[in-house]
């Protein structure tokens, strides 16, 4: 047959598609195992996912080449030289809690909310076992030393050894009256050890089974475990803020180190056995050094906390995660020499800068603005306060103005501050050193802010000019305990819930407008329509009520099907709301009927807070594992958008 130019054109057109199928195939057969390649399973709708997710632990490879970070998001693998990431292991259950290498590297284990353990195969690129044996939460795995075996424990109080030869159980126990949040094997295989919930230490026999010995010193949950190389050591640190130095052999307590202001979350010994660190969360003095021959504490790195710290095994690298990502520390400096940014805390608020193209999150003790169309992270603040500048304390409560330029902190040392999200700088500080807690609302235009304390004995709504610092108003003596707080688009209304009471204030005469009495249980969410003309509130008896602010009269009663709704949000050009939910739902609502028009599904734990862009073409949720969704609402054309 004759080839024409028409002929030609033709079969162009026809078989070109599967050619570029086949193709870009090729290419992921080729790469894909070296790629994170999650997004491929994300619909279109969500046009882009920010942030890494929560790190929960860190495992150098034993060559100290790599290191696998375990997260709500999966795991992720760096080489430690480059500091990149070379691999993303994601699948079943994406949250995981634990991770460990293999004593010959060959093999990465990890663990997480499925119960089930999955052993990667770092040669040829593929999942050697699923272990499944566990009924929820893995929250520890342990290799042993001949790499044979593989030990894990969790929150059902089980305890597995498995065959890594065909990946069934060798035995399976469940002594422990409380979850099991630690294992560890004795360096000669013979030994495994286990920390509850309970403070109770157990040593089994790895062949039988069979405890050998148990002892009960820690007063409180054991979050850590750790054996010395020559196996004559046992640390372990827990909620009781001591870490204990144990004889292996005869169980006796060696000694007692006490430093820590925080719940002690991490033990290791260095490759020598000559020293040990430890970590405490988010409190001063986080990561201490002791010698382990005579008990004192060596050093201390000043201003970091840490959780799940390690050594590298030539012992001058000090990995883990600490405030704003993945730590790698000068072992004797305490000098940071790299960060993984990207992993957070949860996302406890979101808001776009007035020209949507930035969004600002806060989550921790961090303010963060990430680029939209990008999903970079252009900007990290740290705004905890920091006395004397040695240590910075914990923020309670923060919220984010509606334009996304200030950030309210209610802090651990009994302020309230203000903050400039694009330049991390402290504005002002309203409450100073009253010991109480407080809820607070930005005015809608974000130039005044509302705060009022949660505890006894009250001391009424106050009302803050955003530039100045200064209270323009007060009043509300005579209320309870007031839960929460929301000001009206035009600043003059007030809503404020006690229990599962409501009343409206007039904020130029501080008088009470109207109570508004309905919900059966206590008020957990307050927010006005852009208009100022409907107050929505929602309960924990599952329900959304709307109000009409000038009467006080309710309109209607919206039941909650499942879940909790966590935030509520207006779109700014129609007459839509949206709720995020425990469940991980986001619903859209009619607000002038109360009906459901519309119902988002994301895989990404529950979400925490919502926020329309200002053109409401996009909605950024906040999510409990440490991400925010961007979801592109043009496509939102269904009634229900899942995502796996």
């Amino acid at each position: 047959m004759t080839i024409t130019k028409e002929n030609f054109l033709e079969m162009k057109r026809r078989f070109l598609p599967t050619v570029n199928f086949l193709f870009v195939f090729v290419l992921l057969l080729q790469h894909g195992c070296n790629r994170d390649i999650s997004h491929l399973s994300t619909p279109k709708i969500v046009k882009r996912e920010l942030g890494k997710g929560r790190a929960f632990e860190v495992a150098y490879s034993p060559d100290g080449t790599r290191l696998a970070v375990a997260s709500s998001r999966g795991v992720r693998i760096y080489d430690v030289d480059t500091y990149t990431e070379v691999t993303f292991l994601r699948e079943g259950s994406p949250w995981v809690s634990s991770v460990a290498y293999s004593p010959d590297g060959r093999s990465v284990a990890y663990s997480g909310s499925g119960g089930i353990v999955r052993i990667w195969d770092t040669q040829t690129r593929r999942h050697a076992h699923t272990l499944k044996g566990h009924t929820s939460l893995v929250r520890s795995i342990a290799f042993s030393p001949d790499g044979k075996k593989l030990a894990s424990a969790g929150k059902d109080r089980l305890i597995q050894l498995w065959s890594l030869r065909d990946g069934e159980p060798l035995w399976s126990q469940m002594r422990h009256t409380y979850a099991v949040y630690c294992v560890a094997f004795s360096p000669d295989g013979n030994t495994l050890v286990s920390g509850s919930a309970g403070g109770k230490v157990e040593f089994w026999d790895t062949t039988t089974g069979e405890v050998q010995k148990e002892f009960r010193e820690h007063r409180n949950w054991i979050e850590s475990i750790a054996f010395s190389p020559d196996g004559s050591m046992l640390a372990s640190g827990g909620e009781d803020r001591i870490v204990r130095l144990w004889n292996a052999h005869t169980g006796e307590i060696l000694r007692e180190l006490v430093g820590h202001m925080g719940v002690v979350s991490s033990v290791a010994f260095s490759p020598d056995g000559s020293t040990l660190v430890s970590s405490a969360t988010r409190a001063p003095n986080s990561v201490l050094f002791w010698d382990t021959s005579t008990g004192k504490q060596l050093r201390t790195f000043q201003g970091h906390w840490a959780k799940s710290v390690i050594f590298s095994p030539n012992e001058s690298i000090l990995a883990g995660i600490g405030p704003g990502g993945v730590h790698f520390w000068d072992a004797r400096t305490g000098e940071i020499l790299h960060v993984f940014e990207g992993y957070t805390g949860w996302i406890r608020s979101v808001a776009f800068l007035p020209d949507s193209s930035t969004l600002a999150s806060s989550s921790g003790g961090t303010i963060r603005l990430w680029n939209v169309h990008t999903g970079e992270q252009s900007k990290v603040f740290d705004v905890r306060p920091s006395p004397g500048g040695l240590w910075r304390g914990i923020i309670r409560s923060a919220i984010l103005s509606p334009d996304g330029t200030t950030l309210a902190t209610e802090n651990s040392d009994k302020t309230i501050r203000l903050w400039n999200t694009r330049s991390g700088e402290a504005l002002h500080t309203l409450v100073e050193r009253e010991k109480s807690l407080y809820t607070m609302a930005f005015s809608p235009d974000g130039m005044t802010i509302a705060s009022a304390r949660t505890r006894y004995p009250n001391k009424g709504i106050r009302i803050w000019d955003v530039k100045t610092g200064k209270i323009v108003q007060s009043f509300g003596e005579d209320a309870s305990g007031i839960s929460h707080v929301c000001l009206s688009a035009d600043g003059l209304t007030l809503a404020s819930a006690s229990g599962n009471d409501i009343r409206l204030w007039d904020v130029r005469t501080g008088k009470t407008l109207h109570h508004l009495w309905s919900h059966t249980a206590r008020i957990s969410t307050l927010v006005f329509s852009p208009d100022g003309s409907t107050l929505i509130s929602n309960s924990w008896d599952k329900s959304l009520r709307l109000w009409d602010v000038p009467t006080g009269r309710l309109r209607k009663i919206v039941e909650w099907p499942t879940g909790s709704v966590n935030s509520i949000a207006f779109s700014p050009d129609e007459p839509t709301f949206a709720t995020g939910s425990s469940n991980g739902t986001i619903r859209f609502w009619d607000m002038r009927v109360g009906s459901l028009r519309k119902t988002l599904k994301s895989g990404s734990g529950d979400v925490l807070c919502i926020a329309f862009s200002t053109d409401g073409s996009t909605l950024a949720a906040g999510n409990s594992d440490g991400t925010i969704s961007l979801w592109d609402l043009s496509l939102a054309t269904d009634d229900f958008h899942s995502v796996p």
